[in-house]
């Protein structure tokens, strides 16, 4: 049962650190539309590797033993030149800017069971305007408690510092500085094997709390509004045909709670019911594809209920052992930002192609589009990102990455909102242990 796909759960965080944070691939602007956490479920099956996936001995850091575990501290430097700053459609500032991260992640390397611990401090500035350098910081801590073979509870815990990005989708436009927010939570699971069945569950809790903004006149800009906590609690039991192909049914329900009580509270409930089929097919493709039903129901009658088709797919191609090909698909209900409106509903495709050009040289290409459309409102949103890197591993410990990214939003309708257009070009230096 080992060799099948599983539940997601929550993972060595080594896997789930930004950028540069853990393995050695993961080097560029982006790590991949397939997320890390997808990726490590995917590898149970041990069938198919991917380009970033794969080790490299002779590049790989080695990390610094200290008893029991491991330490990897990585330094990461990224000098960028943007186009504009503000992300603004009227006031296209250029700008140079230098991005530092330290962090480490300290892994067990017992036979059973297992502990992490990861942090990382970054400061994010530019040459133009103070009021856009920005402090993030990020903590997680799990572990994995094996009970027998294909049977174990997992746990996490995890807190997170930073600002909303100019020019997000919904996002507040006239603040002097980005938005901040802090973000907390934690997460338990279960999973159980019995033959040819996997059963799992998992319940999660995540809390937002957002800083207030200040306007270029100086009047404070409220946020208390945007602060919540969502809980969610998901079953899932999956049936292996084979080796190759497993099939699943999934059910997840949550609660979303906000703090400050409101006529304009966004609290609600909904359901994701998804069923489909995860693969592992040597030498061809993996994945996971799963379609189904949503549906967000709102306390306050001034915002629509939402309900509709769910999607979720993620799906790797290998063509050939230096290429790897990526796909991914879903279909989310996300609350609004925007006064008048309860709910967004998200699709969101991405493809990616990652090359070995040479052992210690990665080359991919990323491109992914998000359709935000209103509810409430006659606004529809588009976001597309578009990147072309490259990495370059030049011993254990330092590896170069080259990379160039647009970003931009359209926003159509008779309440259409803000638009924008960067162009990012920079270079990164990452030292690790």
């Amino acid at each position: 049962m080992r060799a099948w796909l599983g539940v997601a759960f929550p993972i060595v965080l080594a896997s789930v650190m930004l950028p540069g944070i853990a393995a050695a691939q993961q080097l560029g602007p982006r790590t991949s539309i397939v997320s890390d956490e997808f990726r490590d479920r995917l590898s149970e099956r041990g069938r198919n590797e991917s380009v970033r996936q794969r080790g490299r001995p002779e590049y790989d850091p080695a990390g610094i033993r200290l008893g029991g575990f491991t330490a990897f501290p990585v330094i990461d430097l990224e000098v960028y030149s943007t186009d504009n700053l503000l992300r603004s459609e009227s006031d296209e500032l250029a700008a140079l800017g230098l991005n530092t991260r330290l962090g480490s992640t300290i892994r067990s390397t017992w036979s059973v069971h297992e502990l992490s611990v990861a942090g990382s401090v970054g400061y994010n500035q530019n040459n133009e305007l103070s009021s856009e350098n920005i402090t993030t910081i990020d903590l997680n801590g799990s572990g994995r408690l094996d009970i027998s073979r294909g049977r174990n509870l997992q746990g996490q815990v995890r807190f997170s510092r930073g600002a909303e990005p100019r020019g997000s989708s919904g996002s507040v436009t006239d603040s002097k500085s980005p938005i901040e927010f802090d973000q907390h939570g934690a997460t338990t699971g279960l999973l159980w094997e019995f033959s040819r069945l996997r059963f799992a569950a998992r319940a999660d809790t995540q809390t937002f709390d957002y800083k207030d903004g200040q306007s270029l006149t100086g009047t404070v800009i409220d946020q208390s509004e945007r602060d919540r906590t969502q809980n969610t609690l998901t079953g899932r039991v999956e049936y292996a045909q084979s080796p190759s192909i497993a099939w699943y049914g999934e059910i997840a329900a949550n609660e979303r709670a906000y703090d400050v009580s409101s006529t304009t509270a966004r609290d609600s409930t909904g359901v994701s019911v998804l069923v489909g089929s995860s693969f592992d097919i040597t030498g061809l493709t993996r994945g996971e594809i799963g379609v189904g039903y949503i549906s967000q129901n709102y306390d306050k009658t001034i915002y629509e209920d939402q309900a509709g088709l769910g999607v979720r797919a993620a799906v790797e191609w290998f063509p050939s052992r230096r290429v790897t090909l990526a796909g991914t698909v879903s279909r989310t209900i996300d609350d609004s930002a925007i006064v008048n409106s309860g709910s967004i509903i998200s699709t969101a495709y991405g493809v990616q192609a990652d090359y070995e050009f040479r052992r210690n040289i990665i080359v991919t290409g990323r491109a992914q589009l998000v359709n935000a459309d209103y509810s409430g409102l006659a606004r529809k949103d588009k976001t597309t990102d578009l990147s072309l890197s490259a990495a370059y591993l030049l011993n254990r410990t330092a590896a170069l990455s080259f990379f160039v990214t647009n970003s931009a939003l359209s926003s159509s309708g008779a309440q259409f909102g803000p638009k924008f257009a960067e162009t990012r070009v920079g270079v990164r230096l990452t030292l690790r242990r």
